[in-house]
């Protein structure tokens, strides 16, 4: 559809009109209602002007109502508002109506600066959109945020991230009465996609108060466990074929064919496939790992041997699996660790830096992609329930699963239905993206099942092993390569030797803020000495934005910690009194949260330090 103006009224859209209608404005909208004549409505609706006011007979397949109130509609809009604090400033309006809402929101709250107006009938905005009296009404506020002809789930999933962007906003929901009746379920649905994704997004601040303290500990651990750099492999794998080896349940139709198929690829197990694989006696070449979580790792758990298997890992890795691991190691650093970035690039250390990619079939994906491997070839990569199974026998976990609840059909590589969820649809997106991506490689699909992935055509992993060439002598250069590889220590002593020092700068800075902001606190100046006071301790961010470990690491760390901090104390209005309350809560958890954080790095890197 073709846009008016900036971002003017496409499915999410957002005017700024004057209080006057002028010409221009005008000219927006009937460029607009040229855009809807193109589109088809989701939710059809017979739209009949009645005689007096402007106002309209509405039916669909549900029932008939009339868009507003024949007789009183004064009384129509007091009912509708009755619940909405006069201090709101977002207002959510389920159906525009005649905009009569829109215009009654203008004038009895002040405060309101944004009104999104939810239009699931694209046959209703066309026909009101024609009066030029709805168009002066649209003026009555600042802003304007059109959601319409969309889906529920769409658009409560587009405002739950407005509302958590805006959390410190005071917001309001009033909806239309017809609405309700005509478009049964959908202001439900939208409500509870709000509630869930704002609950959701409250989780993972809570998450991420947690992961950080689990990932630095392995981090800071692992940062200087024995290992070649990941780059090596790399360069050993370039124009060979490789086989990543996956855990889903199709594998049980060629594991058995794995264990010679080491004579012809680079074979690596990622993740529940190292316990599989291990159970069948087979042994990969390489197996890969990098989740900071403990019961994610379970998967080493009754290795009681590593056979001098190597392991593809990352600093972020559990940091006891690193330790037990009493085998060769290749090191990867990922993108986000600037911890071990910082610590390798201050000692000169050769490091391969690495994107997250959310899984770690993903992650050893694009290493082989990187590597510029001949062939990469997929098997139990289904991304799929196969036999009502998310995993082959043999692995750690529970591989049975019996709820269909919040999942998604698809259709396998023989054409049969099959569930799949949303996790692994995004797996199977950014799969298909490698794929895209990296034109010199050849991609086969063996798994014998599961989804289909574009660009990488279904074989029968014995016929793709009858084409590859024997003898390549694999499974002897990857020993060559890690031999010696437990001697590889990085010299990273100073550089760690130099965070702790720089930490204890951080440290005592931060104290400093906080013994003033005590002072501050106990104060009984007036007001605005308060705020200048507040805001001249900006003085002490600076400082420590001039330590290299706190500007690379620990500010980077404690970013999400601190916005959130931020954003619930959040005030932008001109009362001195709440800009002496919101500065100063945001400073206290500020501080709070870094002497936190930074007293647990400090406590790591001395304890590092003494093993160094």
């Amino acid at each position: 559809m073709k846009k008016v103006k900036k971002d003017l009224f496409k499915n999410n859209n957002r005017i700024n009109p004057k209080q006057q209608v002028n010409q221009a404005m005008e000219k927006q909208i009937a460029d607009f209602q040229k855009g809807l004549s193109t589109m088809k409505a989701l939710f059809p609706v017979q739209v009949n002007r009645l005689p007096g006011d402007l106002n309209y007979l509405i039916q669909n397949d549900l029932g008939a109502c009339n868009l507003h109130s024949l007789y009183d509609r004064e009384r129509e809009m007091k009912v509708m508002f009755a619940d909405v604090q006069e201090d709101v400033e977002v207002l959510i309006l389920f159906g525009l109506g005649c905009a009569y809402a829109l215009e009654y929101a203008g004038q009895h709250f002040a405060d309101l600066e944004r009104v999104i107006v939810v239009e699931p009938s694209l046959d209703i905005l066309t026909r009101v959109l024609e009066h030029k009296e709805v168009v002066a009404r649209l003026a009555r506020v600042k802003t304007i945020t059109f959601m319409f002809n969309r889906e529920a789930e769409d658009v409560g999933q587009e405002m739950a991230g407005i509302w958590t962007r805006e959390i410190k906003k005071k917001h309001a929901m009033v909806y239309h009465l017809p609405y309700r009746t005509l478009f049964k379920d959908y202001f439900e649905k939208v409500q509870q996609v709000i509630v869930r994704n704002v609950q959701q997004t409250q989780v993972a601040i809570s998450t991420v108060n947690k992961n950080i303290y689990l990932k630095t500990q392995n981090i800071i651990n692992n940062i200087n466990a024995p290992g070649i750099d990941m780059a090596e492999l790399l360069a050993e794998l370039q124009g060979k074929p490789a086989i990543m080896v996956s855990a889903g349940p199709s594998l049980d139709k060629n594991i058995h064919l794995l264990e010679a198929a080491k004579d012809k690829a680079f074979v690596v197990a990622v993740g529940s496939a190292v316990k599989i694989l291990y159970n069948k006696g087979i042994r990969p070449h390489a197996r890969a790992a990098f989740s900071p979580y403990p019961d994610e790792n379970t998967v080493f758990d009754g290795i009681a041997d590593f056979e001098n298997i190597p392991l593809l890992f990352a600093n972020t890795l559990d940091y006891m699996v690193v330790a037990n691991y009493n085998a060769p190691k290749a090191r990867m650093v990922m993108i986000g660790d600037e911890i071990s970035r910082y610590c390798y690039e201050l000692s000169g250390q050769s490091c391969l830096m690495v994107s997250g990619g959310g899984t770690i079939a993903n992650v050893t994906l694009g290493l082989l992609c990187r590597a510029g491997c001949s062939h990469i070839i997929f098997t139990g990569q289904d991304l799929c329930m196969t036999d009502n199974r998310l995993y082959a026998d043999g692995s750690w976990t529970d591989t049975r699963y019996a709820s269909e609840q919040g999942f998604i059909k698809e259709k396998d590589i023989y054409g049969n239905d099959v569930i799949t969820s949303k996790p692994f649809a995004g797996i199977r997106t950014e799969i298909e993206h490698m794929i895209a991506a990296n034109n010199g490689i050849r991609f086969i699909n063996a798994t014998e099942g599961g989804l289909p992935l574009a660009g990488a055509p279904n074989m029968k992993l014995q016929e793709v092993l009858d084409e590859l060439p024997a003898g390549r002598g694999i499974t002897a250069s990857i020993q060559k390569l890690f031999a010696g590889a437990e001697d590889q220590i990085p010299a990273i002593g100073q550089a760690v030797w130099q965070a702790k020092q720089e930490t204890e700068q951080i440290l005592a800075l931060n104290q400093a803020r906080i013994e003033e902001l005590r002072e501050i606190l106990s104060s009984e100046a007036k007001v605005t000495d308060i705020v200048f006071a507040l805001k001249e301790l900006q003085k002490y961010e600076d400082q420590m934005m001039q330590i290299p470990f706190y500007q690379i690491v620990i500010n980077t760390e404690l970013s999400n910690h601190f916005y959130s901090i931020r954003t619930a104390h959040l005030y932008e209005g001109q009362d001195m009194d709440k800009q002496a309350e919101s500065l100063m809560k945001t400073l206290i958890g500020y501080s709070q949260r870094l002497a936190e954080y930074g007293q647990f790095v400090y406590e790591l890197l001395e304890k590092k330090t003494g093993e160094l």
